[in-house]
């Protein structure tokens, strides 16, 4: 159930560390005057960009007097939760009723009606290839009526209305191919959760989201 928008300066955001610098990384946020992120990643470490590890993170933020928070417990896309899975991979629609992802939707929502503005923080470049865009983000839009607006690697925006429409065009997905009933973006966010949804049988890089 979409509760009601928000309507304070609060602005919501997505953004992939990829393998930026953390310098650059805090230069593109401050770009953007964002003073919150959340970091989605179900473990918040990385064996290949270490800056991004928890730590490093935190301090890099704090200096810059930007909050940092791991939600890898609402929103990480490694789930413990066994009520989750089909056939041994993460099912989203799954997730998103979960006590405690909903929990962390409403705590979004109360920084944004704070006036935060908020990143939503993983670990892949494209915003496609990742669960904050198909998951977490998407899961906001649905409950709360607030839509992100995409931080891509060279620091420029995209929302997400422009990438479903960029999406829609490259899995060549058309109204026509579908019945009355059917969406052409139900059928987008289910190819892309095939895509990126993890899997007992994840390899060891995908597991870092």
């Amino acid at each position: 159930m979409v509760m009601s928008a928000i309507n304070s300066g609060g602005k919501l955001y997505t953004i992939g560390c990829s393998i930026h610098t953390i310098e650059s990384f805090i230069d593109i946020l401050k770009k953007h005057e964002v003073n919150v992120v959340i970091d989605v990643r179900s473990t918040p470490y990385s064996k290949h960009t270490a800056q991004f590890n928890k730590e490093n993170l935190q301090r890099a933020t704090s200096h810059n007097r930007i909050y940092y928070s791991s939600f890898s417990k609402e929103f990480g896309a490694r789930r413990k939760e066994n009520c989750v899975y089909t056939n041994d991979t993460v099912s989203f629609d799954k997730v998103k009723q979960l006590p405690i992802f909903i929990n962390g939707v409403e705590r979004i929502r109360k920084g944004l009606q704070e006036g935060y503005r908020i990143a939503l923080m993983c670990t892949e470049k494209e915003p496609a290839d990742c669960h904050r865009f198909s998951l977490v983000a998407k899961g906001i839009s649905e409950r709360i009526g607030v839509y992100a607006n995409h931080i891509l690697y060279d620091g420029t925006l995209m929302t997400t209305k422009d990438i479903e429409q960029q999406l829609l065009k490259q899995y060549s997905i058309e109204a026509e191919l579908f019945d009355g009933n059917d969406d052409p973006l139900v059928q987008l966010y289910k190819t892309l959760e095939h895509k990126v949804a993890y899997s007992l049988h994840s390899s060891e890089v995908e597991i870092e989201r």
